[in-house]
């Protein structure tokens, strides 16, 4: 490793701005916690944590699609740049008649410079994702991965068709990430929270993602929410008393995941701690191959890079 890939992988592990070729380079770290009842992992109250497994698998894999996805552009790019310093250093050595910009034994130390402006970076990586520990302080399971996110624009976007669009303004997010499942019961896992947002550095609610069912939205659906109210969900409630957000008007953002409404004459209690059905439980395992499907990991997984990204641009 040369001095300057030293100094960008220094900076991203510090959380500081590195260059990667075109792009900026920064690391994050959030608290992902999935709510639920540990005793009824099978329950409607419990999908975000039956799926929290699953969702770390699709960040892997995510994570290494990405990588390769980036190596191959950055060495198109590269591939580009080094062409027209080539076309520019032939046209410096026609004009010097036949004068050499290097010493006579030198072209090879020429080539090998370490300030070479297209040197090809490795993206820092962090360690593999661990499996889910006990954590007794935290009173729950805690377990890490680490993911890339891409913040640039997809093609066709609106913000690429702006006369002041520039690639160098969306960096790569280098994202750690701490998973939590509570041990404790839905309405008072908010001191599980606070506690594992301690264990995992995370010292605001803005980079804490609260993963919960949601009555009010059809089964499948969903939705981010930036803060507000708990609006009667007793684990959400529990957490923003816990990390004191009712006081000081901070908060945390929230993924809603559609458990649906119960059919009438069906008591709302007696419907959340209630079984999902096989198929539905399918929706939320990965990787997908039948029986699973993998499509409300799939849906929360969008969520989830699109908030790890967006407060880094």
């Amino acid at each position: 490793m040369t001095s300057t890939q030293a100094l960008c992988v220094a900076a991203a592990a510090a959380g500081q701005l590195a260059q990667y070729a075109d792009r900026p380079v920064v690391r994050r770290a959030v608290l992902i916690a999935a709510l639920g009842n540990y005793t009824h992992p099978h329950t409607r109250h419990s999908i975000a944590q039956y799926l929290l497994d699953g969702l770390s698998a699709r960040a892997a894999a995510h994570d290494a699609d990405l990588r390769a996805q980036v190596e191959q552009r950055v060495r198109r790019v590269i591939s580009t740049a080094r062409k027209q310093q080539q076309q520019q250093q032939k046209l410096i050595e026609e004009a010097a008649a036949g004068a050499t910009l290097c010493e006579p034994d030198g072209p090879s130390k020429c080539a090998q410079h370490s300030d070479d402006p297209f040197l090809l970076y490795d993206l820092p990586r962090a360690a593999p994702a661990e499996r889910a520990e006990l954590f007794r302080a935290a009173q729950g399971w805690i377990s890490k991965v680490s993911f890339l996110v891409d913040t640039l624009p997809p093609k066709g976007h609106a913000l690429r068709r702006r006369a002041d669009f520039s690639s160098a303004k969306y960096p790569y997010v280098i994202v750690d990430a701490t998973l939590y499942k509570p041990k404790l019961l839905m309405n008072i896992s908010g001191p599980g929270v606070r506690a594992a947002a301690a264990f995992a550095h995370v010292s605001v609610p803005q980079d804490i993602l609260i993963l919960h069912d949601e009555l009010s939205r059809a089964f499948g659906k969903v939705s981010t929410k930036d803060g507000g109210s708990a609006a009667g969900h007793n684990g959400v409630k529990s957490t923003l008393d816990a990390l004191g957000c009712t006081r000081n008007g901070t908060d945390f953002a929230r993924v809603r995941i559609g458990i649906d409404r119960p059919p009438p004459g069906i008591d709302v209690s007696r419907w959340v701690l209630g079984q999902l059905p096989r198929d539905q439980l399918a929706e939320c395992e990965w990787p997908p191959s039948p029986p699973a499907t993998g499509k409300i990991v799939e849906l929360v997984w969008q969520q989830v890079a699109a908030w790890c990204g967006r407060d880094k641009l």
